[in-house]
């Protein structure tokens, strides 16, 4: 399987899915600061939709995790107390209405934990430690309770009827179609804003390289699984010009080259079942492109006191953990 990794990196780069570490930095020299960086992922509010895997009562539930504040409290006290110089502070929860709620409508930041003058303030002081900062968007989940609701922006079935996603905090969603993301990403009231007030160093947006790929049966917007790769990649794009790096959720090989970071294609080589305690996992992925993204584990996967392995799989791997 060496060989064929070998054999294979060649594939990859002719097809223009090869793209190391160091062509990156040649391009922007921060892409370096992943190197040792730890993910600091706070969880920092959300509202809970009623009757839910998430949430069984009949009512609205809310999590209130970390202020701002506290988010940067946090990061100081890791930065000047414990000596963890490289990392990077990652904040869920920010937008309106909290995680996975009223997308695409992200602003104004979460009253509830400081708004937008705590987030900004939160940025300042993150940054000012020489850490990254980033924030956990998606541009792929649409909510009905979303101010711009619009069945416009969404995949339609072959029959006509919107695709729905999966059922999350804020309850179920539907599916934006990838030739409308950009679209609703560049909206004056999303990224373009976001980048005024917070100036994030890096941004996260969920699920890019984590879904399938889609058919879109509108005839507005038709999209073959091969348009779906295109558009999402021009997402990718986007974001990653605009604040300098970027990562997704989990991850595929036709993100490498049009991203900074995958987060959660670690989790399959650190936690999975075994069949009687003989599978192997064959690290190809790594064979090939071990030199041209970072792996982490995915958000929901941390390490445990009671679970040693964790770390010993990332010590093998050479990768960093989200915390």
């Amino acid at each position: 399987y060496v060989e064929i990794a070998k054999a294979y990196r060649t594939v990859a780069r002719e097809g223009g899915l090869l793209k190391t570490l160091a062509e990156k930095m040649r391009k922007n020299p921060r892409v370096a600061e992943f190197f040792g960086a730890a993910d600091f992922k706070p969880f920092a509010y959300m509202r809970l939709a009623p009757n839910t895997p998430w949430h069984k009562q009949n009512e609205w539930g809310v999590q209130l995790n970390f202020t701002f504040e506290e988010c940067a409290d946090l990061a100081e006290h890791f930065k000047r107390d414990l000596g963890i110089d490289r990392a990077m502070l990652v904040l869920n929860g920010w937008i309106n209405g909290g995680y996975d709620n009223r997308h695409p409508d992200i602003l104004p930041a979460a009253p509830e934990i400081g708004g937008n003058d705590g987030l900004a303030a939160c940025s300042r002081r993150v940054k000012a430690l020489g850490w990254l900062f980033g924030l956990h968007d998606n541009y792929q989940d649409m909510y009905r309770d979303a101010a711009s609701w619009n069945e416009e922006y969404l995949i339609k079935n072959p029959d006509g009827s919107p695709r729905k996603g999966g059922i999350w905090a804020g309850g179920p969603c539907w599916l934006i179609c990838s030739r409308k993301a950009v679209e609703l990403a560049s909206r004056p009231q999303n990224i373009p804003q976001v980048k005024e007030l917070f100036a994030p160093t890096l941004y996260f947006s969920d699920t890019i390289f984590a879904a399938g790929l889609y058919d879109c049966f509108d005839p507005q917007h038709p999209t073959t699984p091969a348009d779906d790769i295109h558009y999402k990649q021009q997402l990718c794009d986007y974001l990653r010009g605009q604040f300098g790096l970027f990562g997704s959720e989990e991850g595929r090989e036709w993100g490498v080259a049009h991203a900074d970071y995958f987060e959660g294609l670690m989790s399959h080589r650190t936690h999975f079942q075994r069949a009687n305690d003989t599978d192997i996992i064959i690290p190809l992925f790594e064979l090939v492109y071990g030199d041209a993204i970072p792996i982490y584990a995915h958000q929901s996967d941390r390490p445990r006191p009671d679970n040693p392995s964790y770390i010993l799989d990332h010590i093998l791997y050479a990768e960093m953990p989200v915390y």
